[in-house]
């Protein structure tokens, strides 16, 4: 019953995600960066900050139920049957998760606070560069599915959420 009614969820989502390309600004690891550097709050802090906070009290309900990346894997996972049995994988997410955290923390504490535009790197940028970020999210997930198995890449590629 519990998987009868997460994976419609989960595929929705991902579609949902790649079809409305605005998505892909708001949960971008790379925005977040950038405006830390420039000490500016944007929207991926607050999605990031609130997704941090939910996951303390309802632990990875987003990553099982509303991440585009598990909803990716599990599209793929009616073709590809691979579980993920690689502890390497592990160290990989954490590895990525430090460096990440690193620099966000390390632009905040350089900057500070300056200011708050939760459209930080949202405006300027063209349909061809948002379509080039959902192709490149698919493209990151997908081979990694195939590598490491269903899940570890998810946990890789967004090991922000998935620790």
């Amino acid at each position: 019953m519990y998987q009868r009614t997460r994976k419609p969820i989960v595929f929705f989502t991902a579609l949902l995600f790649h079809l409305l390309l605005i998505f892909h600004l708001l949960f971008s690891p790379v925005i977040i960066v950038a405006a830390a550097w420039k000490g500016i709050i944007n929207a991926s802090f607050i999605i990031f900050i609130v997704l941090f906070l939910s996951s303390l009290f309802f632990g990875r309900a987003y990553c099982s139920w509303f991440c585009p990346g598990c909803g990716i894997q599990e599209i793929m996972n009616l073709f590809i049957k691979k579980r993920s049995k690689n502890s390497k994988s592990l160290f990989i997410k954490y590895f990525i998760f430090v460096i990440w955290i690193g620099a966000i923390v390390t632009g905040y504490f350089i900057n500070g606070f300056q200011q708050i535009d939760v459209t930080f790197g949202m405006t300027d940028i063209s349909v061809e560069k948002k379509v080039v970020l959902t192709i490149g999210a698919i493209v990151l997930i997908a081979p990694l599915t195939v590598i490491f198995g269903q899940f570890a890449s998810v946990n890789i590629s967004a090991g922000r959420f998935c620790l």
